[in-house]
C-alpha cells in the first residue's frame, strides 16, 4: 500500500528522532554542565529503594551499579519478548545505540598506537584523499564532534529499509554545506562516526566490524559484543518496543545505517568488561587513556561533562526500541549501565531520570 507523502515525511521524522535521539544527548549535556534544579518528578531518596524507582519508571531491561568493586544494584526488568512472555535476564543481549562510538573511538586509537595514524591532529583527507570532505576537518574534530558536518539521520533522503555501504552513507552528506567552521564549536553529528568508520576499514584494510572484532572484542573476551541484527531473533536477543506495555514492537532499521555510530548489540557483562579495561588500561595505555577523556565538552566517544558535581564519563544511546546509558565515575570507583529495550519519548526521560537518581543516591 503506498503511503502519503505527508505519511511518509512522519515516517522519516519518527525514524530520526528514534535511532540515537542525539537531542537527549544534547538535554544530558546541559544536565551534567548545570546541575539544575531537583525535578519534581524524582520521588525523594527515602520514599523508594533504587529498585522500586526504577520498578515506578516501567523500565525493561537490565541496569548495573557498582562502587568500590561491589554490586549495589544488578538486576533485570521487564520483557525480552513480550509475546513469548520471555523475561530479561542478566545475559540479554541489546542494540547500545550511541554507546557505539567509544568503540570506534578504541579504534582509531589503535590504529594510532600502530602507527598507521601520525596524529589526531592530522587531517582526514591525508588518509581519505578521495574524500570530499573539507580539507580543515581533523580526525580528532570527528572523535570530538567539532567538524561542523551535518548529521544524516537528519536528511530525508535516508531510508530506514534500505542497506547502505559506509561509501553511500557519507555520500548522505558528502555535499552538503557545513554548518560551521571546523573546529569552532561542539555540535554533537553522527556522520563524524560515519567517517571514523570509514578511516578504520581504509587503514586496517578489513570491514569495519572484523576489525572491531579481531583488535577490540575478542582482545577483552566480549563473546556477546558484535554488530546488530536487522532482524532481531534468537533466545538471547531482546526485541525493541515503542512504549513501555510492550505491546508495540519498533520499527525496522537495517543496522547498515547507524554503522559505526551506532550498530553495535552487547550484554551487560561485557559491557562492564569493556568499562572496566578503562580503569584496567588493558587495551589502552595512559597516554592514550589521558587523550580520550582530555576535552572538557566530549572526548574521544564520551560525553566528559561533571554530572552533579562528580566527575564523569558518559553516553547515552538509542535506537529504534532500544535506550541505553553508561557512566564511569574514576574518582569514585563507580560504574553505571543501563541497557533498555523501550524507546520512546517517556522511556528515553525514564532513562535519564534512572541514571541521575542513581547519581543521586548511590554517589
Amino acid at each position: 500500500m503506498m503511503m502519503s507523502k505527508n505519511n511518509n515525511k512522519t515516517e522519516r521524522k519518527n525514524f530520526r528522532v528514534s535511532l540515537f535521539f542525539a537531542f537527549l544527548f544534547s538535554l544530558m549535556m546541559s544536565a551534567c554542565a548545570g546541575g539544575g534544579a531537583p525535578d519534581p518528578k524524582i520521588p525523594p531518596p527515602t520514599q523508594l529503594t533504587l529498585d522500586e524507582f526504577i520498578k515506578s519508571k516501567n523500565f525493561s531491561g537490565v541496569v548495573l551499579v557498582r562502587k568500590d568493586s561491589v554490586d549495589i544494584l544488578r538486576q533485570a526488568y521487564g520483557f525480552a519478548d513480550k509475546a513469548a512472555n520471555r523475561p530479561n535476564t542478566l545475559q540479554t543481549r541489546f542494540r547500545i545505540g550511541s554507546l557505539t562510538k567509544a568503540f570506534t573511538a578504541v579504534g582509531i586509537v589503535q590504529l594510532k598506537q600502530d602507527g598507521l595514524i601520525t596524529n589526531y591532529s592530522d587531517p582526514v583527507k591525508k588518509y581519505l584523499p578521495a574524500s570530499p570532505l573539507n580539507a580543515q576537518i581533523t580526525i580528532e574534530q570527528l572523535l570530538t564532534h567539532r567538524s561542523g558536518i551535518p548529521d544524516y539521520l537528519a536528511l530525508d533522503e535516508l531510508d530506514p529499509a534500505r542497506t547502505y555501504t559506509p561509501l553511500q552513507l557519507a555520500a548522505l552528506f558528502d555535499t552538503v554545506p557545513l554548518d560551521f567552521t571546523p573546529g569552532a564549536k561542539f555540535e554533537y553529528s553522527n556522520s563524524n562516526y560515519i567517517m571514523l568508520g570509514m578511516l578504520i576499514e581504509t587503514l586496517s584494510g578489513q570491514p569495519y566490524f572484523d576489525y572491531m572484532q579481531s583488535s577490540v572484542f575478542d582482545s577483552l573476551g566480549l563473546a556477546a559484543t558484535e554488530e546488530g541484527e536487522s532482524n532481531i531473533s534468537g533466545s538471547e536477543y531482546a526485541k525493541g518496543y515503542t512504549s513501555p506495555p510492550q505491546d508495540t514492537e519498533a520499527g525496522f532499521i537495517d543496522m547498515s545505517i547507524p554503522y559505526a555510530a551506532g550498530s553495535v548489540s552487547s550484554n551487560l557483562s561485557d559491557m562492564q568488561s569493556w568499562a572496566s579495561s578503562f580503569e584496567d588500561l588493558s587495551l589502552i595505555s595512559q597516554q592514550d587513556y589521558d587523550a580520550i577523556f582530555a576535552n572538557a565538552e566530549y572526548g574521544f566517544g564520551w560525553g566528559t561533562t561533571p554530572t552533579q558535581g562528580l566527575k564523569t564519563f558518559w553516553h547515552t544511546g538509542g535506537v529504534s526500541g532500544f535506550s541505553s546509558a553508561i557512566y564511569l565515575l574514576p574518582d569514585d570507583n563507580g560504574l553505571i549501565i543501563i541497557l533498555g529495550n523501550v524507546e520512546a519519548s517517556d522511556t528515553q526521560r525514564a532513562t535519564q531520570e534512572i541514571a541521575q537518581q542513581i547519581l543521586k543516591t548511590e554517589f
